[in-house]
């Protein structure tokens, strides 16, 4: 069984050839469009389990449960839904604890650095919208954040790294085999993995040239009032992320640092705007 979030018929899937295989699987998506893709690219799969919906903290756990997959017999979970990942696994977790998660990491941000978006919310508790199609370069979160914030707190450890997405397994469950020396199984570094497998594949600059303009954000010596203020150049006035938030921070610094988009959609440090950021709640408040 397999819960895929964000499983549009775009990109290549990891979870679409397990589907094709014949694995029960809860197909969701935000774009309407996907449900005639689905029926073509999987005749033989129950439409059922193939759901549109904006996938949300607050709408996953009725998602997932309502469908029959809030238990922990999943085997496999993907979500790459270019907004608040990383805020919506935390909920997921809560819910569903899958074998294996494979996570979008937001590769702009360098192996160094913890960065992850979360939603802004009315007074009345809602969530406030976010059009992911004009995300630019604030969305999801980073590697080291996916490591340190999100999956080692809750007993996952990363496996592999195929360019922007990660493969955590479950710990609590079993540890990868040993290898065949017999040596015992060791959990690779997620920063060398970031190097060998996204920035140093010589075909990367041609695959993700949508990255090229900033890699100066990946250069050693930036640090995170460095990458600050280069995102605060680029986010001045931004309508798609205002009253949003951003939590950042090296992989050293005991706590992250609120910032946030503010009424007008500037990116400022949380408390130093005039008009104030949206309420938050979460793991990091």
């Amino acid at each position: 069984r397999l819960i895929d979030l964000g499983a549009g018929v775009r990109d290549d899937d990891p979870c679409f050839p397990f589907v094709e295989a014949g694995w029960d699987g809860l197909l969701v998506d935000g774009d309407p469009s996907q449900t005639t893709k689905w029926a073509s690219r999987f005749p033989q799969k129950d439409a059922k389990h193939n759901i549109v919906s904006y996938i949300t903290a607050d709408t996953v756990r009725d998602i997932i449960a309502g469908n029959g997959f809030g238990s922990n017999n999943v085997e496999l979970l993907k979500i790459d839904i270019d907004s608040f990942d990383c805020y919506v696994m935390h909920k997921v977790l809560q819910i569903t604890r899958p074998l294996f998660i494979v996570m979008e990491v937001n590769v702009k941000y360098p192996p160094n650095m913890r960065f992850a978006m979360f939603p802004g919310f009315r007074t009345d508790g809602s969530q406030l919208p976010f059009d992911s199609e004009k995300r630019g370069h604030v969305y999801g979160c980073s590697l080291a954040y996916q490591v340190l914030d999100l999956m080692r707190p809750n007993d996952y450890e990363i496996l592999h790294l195929d360019w922007n997405n990660a493969i955590y397994y479950d710990t609590r469950a079993a540890a990868p085999a040993s290898h065949s020396d017999g040596s015992e199984f060791a959990p690779p570094s997620f920063k060398d993995l970031y190097v060998s497998n996204y920035w140093s594949r010589p075909e990367r600059r041609s695959a993700f040239a949508f990255n090229n303009a900033i890699e100066l954000w990946v250069m050693p010596g930036l640090g995170k009032q460095g990458i600050f203020t280069e995102v605060r150049k680029l986010y001045r006035s931004d309508s798609s992320h205002k009253n949003h938030h951003v939590f950042m921070g090296g992989v050293e610094d005991e706590e992250l640092e609120h910032m946030c988009f503010d009424a007008s959609g500037r990116f400022v440090k949380a408390g130093e705007s005039p008009e104030k950021c949206s309420a938050t709640k979460g793991v990091h408040e």
